[in-house]
C-alpha cells in the first residue's frame, strides 16, 4: 500500500478512513496526541471512537502511530528500517505475543518510508515513569514476563526467523562511524553526562563491532531491543495481563540478556538495582529453565549482562542524540538514563571485558 492510502496528519485520520480498514461503521473520530515529552521515535496519538455500538469487539478508544514529525529523527529511523520492523512486527508477529498490544491495521510503504499502526490502546494498565523508576515487585513482574517472551523464540526457535528482523551484528559498522560523532554531539547537548560515561564510550569506540557479534552469538533469541520502563504497561489484580509492551522498533535477533540489562540498567534507581541486581537476574535464568531453555547458566546470564551494557553505551549514544528530547521532561529522562548506565558500567566492571 502506497503512503496516499493511509493517514499521515491528525486530520486525516477520519471515521471513514477506519471504517475502511476496521470493517466497521464509525460515526465519528477525534485525535489527540500522547507522545509530546515521552522519547517516543515516532508520533503517536489517541483516537477516540464513537461507532454507537455497531462494533461490539471494538474499543472506544485506540492508538495511531506514524513517523516522526521530527525530520532528523525520521531520518535516522528510516535509516535503521525502524518504522518497517515495527510494521513488519504489528503485522505478521503481534497476534501471537500476548505481551504486544493488539493490532487492528499495519502498514509501510517503502518507497516513502512513511508507516501507519492502528493499535490497542493500553491506559486500562499502569503505565511505567522511567524517570521515577520501578520497584522491586514491578522489576520481578518485567523480568518474569521477557523471559517468557524470549523462551518462545529461544535459538533453533528463530532459525527461520523473516528477514527483516536484523541480528545485533547487522548494521554494526554504521554504528561503528555513529559511535564518536554521537557521544561528542551529546556532550554538548546535554549538562549532566557524566564525565566517566564519556571516557566509557572512547573506550568502546574501537571495539564496537566486537560488542556486537559478541550479542549475535547463539543461542539468541527475540530481543525487544527498547526495553526501558516507558515502553511498559503493568498489570493488576484485575486484569489477566501480566505486561504490555510499546514501541517494537528496535527488535532483533541477539542475546536476551540485552533487554534485561537494558531495563535494569536504566529504569530501576541505582540503590535499589544494586541491591536486587542479582536477585532480578537469578530470576530470569530460573525463569528460562521453566520455560523450556536448557543449556544457558547463570554464569552466561551474567557475563552476557556485561557485554550488553557495553552495547546500551552505543545504542544511548546513537539514539540519544539523534531522537529529539528538548522537552523539559525529555531532557530529565536522557539525563536520567545516562546516570544510571554509568552506575551500572561501574558496578559491574563493564570495561574489563575490553582489557
Amino acid at each position: 500500500m502506497t503512503a496516499s492510502s493511509f493517514p499521515l496528519k491528525p486530520e486525516q485520520v477520519t471515521a471513514a478512513w477506519l471504517e475502511s480498514v476496521l470493517d466497521v461503521a464509525i460515526d465519528s473520530a477525534g485525535v489527540k496526541s500522547i507522545s509530546e515529552g515521552t522519547g517516543f521515535a515516532g508520533s503517536v496519538y489517541r483516537v477516540h471512537l464513537s461507532h454507537g455500538g455497531s462494533g461490539a469487539e471494538l474499543p472506544d478508544t485506540l492508538i495511531w502511530k506514524t513517523i516522526s514529525g521530527d525530520e532528523r529523527t525520521r531520518r535516522f529511523l528510516t535509516t535503521l528500517n525502524a518504522y518497517e520492523k515495527e510494521s513488519r512486527f504489528y503485522g505478521q508477529l503481534a497476534s501471537d505475543i500476548d505481551m504486544a498490544p493488539r493490532p487492528y491495521f499495519s502498514d509501510f510503504d517503502s518507497e516513502s518510508g512513511a508507516f501507519c499502526l492502528i493499535i490497542e490502546d493500553v491506559s486500562y494498565m499502569r503505565s511505567g515513569d522511567q524517570i521515577e523508576g520501578c520497584t522491586f515487585e514491578e522489576a520481578l513482574s518485567v523480568v518474569c514476563e521477557v523471559a517468557r517472551l524470549h523462551s518462545a523464540f529461544w535459538s533453533e526457535r528463530v532459525d527461520e526467523r523473516p528477514e527483516w528482523i536484523p541480528t545485533f551484528d547487522e548494521g554494526s559498522g554504521y554504528f561503528r562511524r555513529m559511535h564518536s560523532v554521537a557521544w561528542r554531539r551529546l556532550e554538548r547537548s546535554f549538562d549532566h553526562v557524566p564525565g566517566g560515561l564519556i571516557e566509557a564510550a572512547r573506550r568502546i569506540a574501537p571495539c564496537v563491532p566486537e560488542i556486537k557479534t559478541r550479542l549475535s552469538l547463539s543461542p539468541i533469541t527475540l530481543v525487544h531491543g527498547d526495553l526501558r520502563l516507558d515502553n511498559v504497561f503493568l498489570g493488576d489484580s484485575s486484569h489477566r495481563e501480566g505486561i504490555k509492551l510499546i514501541d517494537w522498533q528496535a527488535i532483533r535477533l541477539g542475546r536476551g540478556m540485552y533487554d534485561l540489562a537494558y531495563f535494569l540498567s536504566t529504569s530501576i534507581p541505582v540503590d535499589l538495582r544494586r541491591q536486587r541486581q542479582d536477585e532480578l537476574i537469578a530470576t530470569y535464568s530460573e525463569s528460562l529453565s521453566l520455560n523450556g531453555v536448557t543449556g544457558y547458566t547463570l554464569e552466561d546470564c551474567n557475563e552476557d549482562f556485561r557485554w550488553a551494557l557495553l552495547d546500551i553505551v552505543i545504542f544511548v549514544g546513537v539514539i540519544g542524540s539523534t531522537l529529539d528530547f528538548q522537552s523539559d521532561r525529555g531532557l530529565e529522562l536522557a539525563n536520567t538514563i545516562m546516570s544510571r548506565l554509568f552506575h551500572a558500567l561501574e558496578d559491574n566492571s563493564a570495561l574489563d571485558l575490553l582489557d
